[in-house]
C-alpha cells in the first residue's frame, strides 16, 4: 500500500503550524508545496513521568528533555496501554491497544495485515531506520516491518547485566544519520533501555544523586528480587535506606539516558536538521519503586507509577512552551506523526491526532476515557477518566483451596488520592457499574486476525532461558 502525502501551504516562518491547521481543516485550498519534515521518535524505556524535571521532579534528572519541553508541547497526562515493553511499544507502532494488535505475550508476533507506523512512512517516500536495544522491541515480534534499516543492539548475554548502554545506541543513530540519503525525509526510531533494571549507571551518574555511602549492588536485580511481589509468595518490604539508594541509582540512569538524548538532539542541530525535524520523546511504561509494596513492578500492576509516561513533542515553527493537561495515550503518537508529515492514517487506528493542541484548537475530549491492560501472569485491565480510575483483575488458575480465583475491582479518586491507596469500589456502586460497562465495551473490540501458533522460540541456552524465567520475562 502506498499512501500519497498531502502538500500544504504555509509561510516560510510558520510552515509546520500551517501544516497542522491545514490538516485540521482550518485552511481551504491546500495546494502549495512545503517540504516534508524529518521525524525522530525516541522511547526511553521505563521512564516514570514523575521523575522528569518538567513534571515537577525535585532532582535534575532530565535537563535535555526539559529543554525540549520548553521548545515544544508537554502533555502532562499521557498514559501507556500496557505496563511492559512488548505490547506497549507495539501499541505505539500500530495505534492499537494490546488486545487489538494481538501481541500480549513473548510467543505472539504482529499479524502481517496490521499496518505499522514505519510502513506508512516508508510507503510515502520516507527513509526509515530504527536502533533498538532490547529483545522485546526486536525483529522476532515484527517491529522491523517497514524499516529499511533495523539495527538490534541486543545484550551480549540474555540478561539485564548485558544490556547495551545508551551511548552505543546513540552512536549507531548518529552513524545512520551520517550515512542516510539526504534527498529524502527520514523517520528514525531510537530506543534507549538504560532506566530499566539493572540500575547501574556509569560514573559519574552512579553517585550523582546517591551520596557518599552507596549500598553495594543496590540496583541489581539479584539484590532486589526478594522485594518483587510478582516473583515471591511472601515478598519483603525494602528497607528505607536501601530504597533511597535504589531510587538514586534509577535517577542516575534517567540522567544518563537524558544526556544521550542531548547528544542526539545536538547532532541534529549541528547538521542543520533541527529546524526541519519533528521530535517526539516518550516512554513505554514507568516503574514501581515500592509505591505499592514492590520493586521493579512494571509488568505486574496497572497503577499510575507504571502507566503515567512523559510525552513531549517539538515541531519546527510550532508552539513553544505549551502545556496540555488533557488525557492522551501512546496510541496517539502514530496518527500525530503521520499528520505532521501529511500522511493519512489507516481508518482503523485507535489513537487520535494531537495536532489540534498544536494549532491551539482543543479537540473537545475532556470526557475521554483511556485504557490499559496486561495479559501475562494475571489478566488486568484499567479505565480512567479525568477523575476516577477502575482496575479489574481476573486471577488465573485456582486458589490454594482449589476454588477458582476471584475477580477483584479497585476504584480510585485520582484527585483526592493520586497515590491510589483508598479503594472506593464498595462505596461507589453506580460509578463502578458505569466504568465496568465502559471496560466491557472496550474489551469487546478485540483482535480479529490470526495469532501465530508456530512462532519459534528464541535460541536461548538453558542458562539464558533460566535467567529470563527468573526475571519473569517468559510466560
Amino acid at each position: 500500500m502506498r499512501t500519497a502525502h498531502r502538500r500544504m501551504p504555509g509561510s516560510s516562518g510558520c510552515r509546520q503550524l500551517a501544516v497542522a491547521i491545514c490538516l485540521l481543516g482550518g485552511v481551504s485550498g491546500c495546494t502549495v508545496d512545503t517540504p516534508r519534515p524529518n521525524v525522530l521518535l525516541v522511547s526511553i524505556d521505563t521512564l516514570r513521568a514523575d521523575h522528569v524535571g518538567s513534571h515537577g521532579y525535585r532532582r535534575e534528572t532530565t535537563p535535555h528533555l526539559d529543554e525540549l519541553a520548553r521548545e515544544g508541547v508537554r502533555f502532562t497526562q499521557a498514559f501507556t496501554t500496557a505496563s511492559w515493553t512488548l505490547p506497549a511499544h507495539m501499541s505505539i507502532m500500530t495505534s492499537r491497544y494490546p488486545h487489538q494488535h494481538g501481541v500480549q505475550s513473548t510467543k505472539q508476533r504482529l499479524d502481517d495485515a496490521i499496518p505499522t507506523l514505519a510502513q506508512l512512512f516508508r510507503d510515502s517516500g520516507y527513509q526509515t531506520g530504527a536502533i533498538v536495544s532490547w529483545f522485546f522491541v526486536g525483529k522476532r515480534y515484527g517491529f522491523d516491518r517497514g524499516f529499511e534499516s533495523f539495527e538490534e543492539l541486543l545484550p551480549r548475554r540474555h540478561s539485564l547485566a548485558g544490556a547495551r548502554r545508551g551511548e552505543q545506541v546513540v552512536d549507531a543513530a548518529l552513524a545512520w544519520l551520517e550515512a542516510r540519503d539526504s534527498r529524502r525525509p527520514f523517520f528514525l526510531f531510537v530506543h534507549l533501555f538504560d532506566p530499566h533494571l539493572n540500575y547501574d549507571p556509569p560514573e559519574p551518574y552512579a553517585k550523582l544523586f546517591g551520596g557518599d555511602s552507596p549500598i553495594p549492588d543496590a540496583g541489581r536485580y539479584e539484590r532486589l528480587r526478594p522485594y518483587i511481589q510478582g516473583l515471591q509468595r511472601e515478598p519483603r518490604r525494602i528497607p528505607a535506606a536501601e530504597l533511597e539508594q535504589v531510587v538514586a541509582l534509577y535517577d542516575g540512569e534517567v540522567r544518563y539516558a537524558d544526556d544521550q538524548l542531548g547528544r542526539l538532539l545536538a547532532a541534529l542541530a549541528s547538521r542543520g536538521q533541527a529546524d526541519r525535524t519533528v521530535v517526539l520523546v516518550t516512554s513505554d511504561h514507568g516503574e514501581e519503586l515500592d509505591d505499592h509494596g514492590s520493586m521493579e513492578g512494571h509488568q505486574w500492576t496497572l497503577y499510575d507509577e507504571v502507566l503515567h509516561v512523559p510525552l513531549i513533542l517539538r515541531t519546527p515553527d510550532g508552539p513553544r512552551g505549551r502545556t496540555v493537561d488533557a488525557l492522551v495515550e501512546i496510541l496517539d503518537i502514530a496518527p500525530t506523526l503521520l499528520a505532521l508529515a501529511g500522511i493519512d492514517p489507516p481508518p482503523d487506528f485507535r489513537g487520535r491526532s494531537l495536532l489540534p493542541w498544536l494549532a491551539d484548537r482543543e479537540p473537545g475530549s475532556k470526557d475521554r476515557l483511556v485504557y490499559s491492560q496486561i495479559e501475562r501472569f494475571n489478566s488486568r485491565s484499567a479505565v480512567r477518566g479525568d477523575r476516577y480510575k477502575l482496575i479489574h483483575t481476573r486471577a488465573r488458575g485456582k486458589s490454594a483451596s482449589g476454588t477458582p480465583n476471584r475477580e477483584r475491582f479497585e476504584l480510585y479518586d485520582l484527585r483526592s488520592d493520586p497515590g491510589e491507596r483508598e479503594n472506593l469500589y464498595a462505596a461507589r456502586p453506580e460509578l463502578v457499574a458505569s466504568l465496568r460497562a465502559a471496560l466491557a465495551h472496550w474489551e469487546s473490540d478485540g483482535f480479529a486476525g490470526e495469532r501465530p501458533s508456530d512462532l519459534p522460540e528464541p535460541a536461548f541456552s538453558e542458562e539464558e532461558r533460566a535467567q529470563l524465567e527468573r526475571l519473569g520475562y517468559l510466560e
